[in-house]
C-alpha cells in the first residue's frame, strides 16, 4: 500500500473513534515511509490532534430534550454509519445491505434490521464498533416520538404569527444550509432557524432552542404573506436576502 492509501486509512480509523488503532497506523506508516530525521515531531503533533479529537455526536444526543420525529431519528441512525459507507464507497454489498437496513427500520422491524445491520457490517468493522453503534442507533430510535396520522393540522393562516419586517436569510456551510428568520414577535427579537445536514438530518430551532418544524413553519408563513408568496409549502424562498 502506498503512504497516501495508508494515510487515508489512518484517517478513517479515527473516523471510526478507534484512536488508539489509529495512532499505531499513523506511527507505522510514518516510520515505513518518511526520513527518520522528520518523523520525532510529526509523530508528537499526530498525537496531540488524535488527543484533542472530540467524538461525533448527532443533534439529538448532543441535546437529549429535543423533539425528534421519527424522520429525523431514522437519519440519524444512518448518519452513525457515514464513517464506514465514504471509506467503503462503491462497495455494493455493503450498500444494499444498510439501504435494506434502513428500509426494514422504516417499516418498524426492529430486532430484524439490527441482526441484518450486524451481517452487514461484519466484514468491514470490529464487533465493539457494531455494538457500541447498534446501542446508540436504539438509543436515538427510543427518543423519536410517535407519527400521529389523524392528527387534525391547522390551516396555513392560522399558523402565521403576528410579525412585520421579517428577514430571511440562507447560508451555505460545510456539511449542512442554515436559513434564518429574524423578527420581532410580542416585542422581543426572534431568529426561526431550519438546519439541513448534508447525510439528511432537518432541525428547527427559536433562538437557539431545539423547537417542532411547525415553529418554522409559523415563522415562515408569516413571511410568505409579508412577500406576497403564494406557495404554501416548507421550502426555500427565491427573494430577497437580508
Amino acid at each position: 500500500m502506498t503512504l497516501v492509501g495508508e494515510l487515508k486509512y489512518c484517517r478513517h480509523l479515527v473516523e471510526m473513534e478507534e484512536y488508539e488503532a489509529a495512532r499505531k497506523a499513523y506511527h507505522t506508516a510514518i516510520l515505513a515511509h518518511l526520513y527518520p530525521k522528520w518523523t520525532g515531531s510529526l509523530l508528537e503533533d499526530i498525537n496531540k490532534v488524535i488527543a484533542r479529537t472530540e467524538p461525533f455526536t448527532t443533534p439529538s444526543e448532543a441535546n437529549p430534550g429535543m423533539s425528534l420525529s421519527q424522520a429525523q431519528a431514522l437519519a440519524e441512525v444512518r448518519s452513525l454509519l457515514i464513517p464506514v459507507m465514504d471509506y467503503y464507497e462503491g462497495n455494493i454489498p455493503l450498500e444494499d445491505g444498510i439501504r435494506r437496513f434502513m428500509e426494514r427500520l422504516a417499516e418498524g422491524d426492529l430486532n430484524g434490521s439490527f441482526e441484518l445491520l450486524e451481517r452487514t457490517l461484519e466484514p468491514f468493522a470490529t464487533n465493539d464498533w457494531i455494538e457500541g453503534r447498534s446501542e446508540r442507533m436504539r438509543m436515538i430510535l427510543n427518543r423519536a416520538q410517535p407519527e400521529k396520522p389523524n392528527e387534525t393540522v391547522a390551516p396555513m393562516a392560522e399558523l402565521a404569527i403576528k410579525a412585520e419586517d421579517i428577514r430571511y436569510s440562507k447560508e451555505e456551510m460545510e456539511g449542512r444550509t442554515v436559513e434564518r428568520l429574524q423578527l420581532e414577535e410580542a416585542h422581543e427579537n426572534m431568529t426561526y432557524k431550519k438546519v439541513k445536514h448534508r447525510w439528511g438530518g432537518v432541525y428547527y430551532f427559536i433562538n437557539d432552542e431545539p423547537t417542532k418544524d411547525t415553529e418554522w413553519l409559523r415563522g415562515w408563513r408569516s413571511y410568505q404573506n409579508q412577500e406576497g408568496i403564494l406557495d404554501p409549502g416548507l421550502g426555500s424562498p427565491t427573494v430577497k436576502q437580508y
